[in-house]
Formats: structure tokens, sequence, C-alpha cells
């Protein structure tokens, strides 16, 4: 995959305040199937962006995954669709939790979880990609993760 964005952050306005949270993307197959899993943590003010083609009811689990986590659907509009708060560790791997967005979204935003809260972030807000392209962000096959 070539690389089309230095420093990516997804800036989310909240009641007139600006939020920065410092972006890795997962624009691949392989690279939304492995999201955060495995990991010990995750930084302050940071998240992963799961990017898709279009528009749908996206549905993700907690596999692999060692820390809860906040999810913000967002629309091709750049809207919040939908919020997912403190989506825990599954202790159980072989049956794990399924989540949904309620609403069709272009993109999962996870962050830690408490973050909605904390941030106050809500259905609707606006969400803006700096140093994102995300008309270079393309949807693969797990070929271009290799």
């Amino acid at each position: 995959m070539q690389s089309c964005h230095l420093l990516p952050l997804v800036q989310i306005l909240v009641a007139s305040v600006l939020l920065h949270f410092f972006v890795e993307i997962a624009d691949t197959a392989g690279l939304i199937s492995k999201g955060l899993s495995g990991r010990i943590s995750m930084p302050e003010h940071a998240g992963m962006l799961f990017v898709f083609p279009e528009e749908d009811i996206r549905t993700f689990w907690m596999k692999g995954m060692r820390f809860p986590l906040d999810f913000i659907w967002i629309g091709n509009d750049c809207k919040v669709v939908d919020l997912t708060e403190n989506v825990v560790v599954d202790t159980n791997q072989e049956e794990l939790n399924i989540y949904n967005s309620s609403q069709p979204a272009e993109f999962n935003f996870e962050v830690n979880a408490g973050e909605i809260r904390l941030s106050n972030i809500q259905i609707g807000d606006i969400v803006q990609f700096k140093n994102i392209d995300v008309d270079c962000l393309l949807y693969t096959s797990d070929a271009a993760d290799e």
C-alpha cells in the first residue's frame, strides 16, 4: 500500500470545540480484520480509523483485544451517525459479542473507552479528516497487505 498521508488526524467538532485525535488507518481487508487486536493499550487522543468502500451497516468484534474501546460510526457525509460506548474485552474468545452500527457508516473510528463521554461526542457532530486524503484510501484485498 502506498502512503498518501503524514501525521493523519481525525477532528470532531463538539459544541464549537475541535477535538484532535492522532490516527492509524485500516483500509484493507487484512488491516480491518486485525484492527487493534493484540495490543496492550492505545495512547490518549489516538484512535484507529477503519475505512470502507461505501456506507453500510457495519459489524465489529473484539477478537484478540486487550483493552476496551468506544466506537464512533461516521457516515459518508462526515457526520457521526452512531456511537457505541465501553465495548469491553470478550473473556471468551470462542463466543465473541458482535457490535453493529445502527445506521449505515463508511467509517468506524475506535478510541479508548470513555472518550465519547469524556469529550461529549454526539450523533450529528461533524468529523474532519486532516492530512488524510480519503480519496486515496481504497479498500483492497488482503494481497495488498503482503
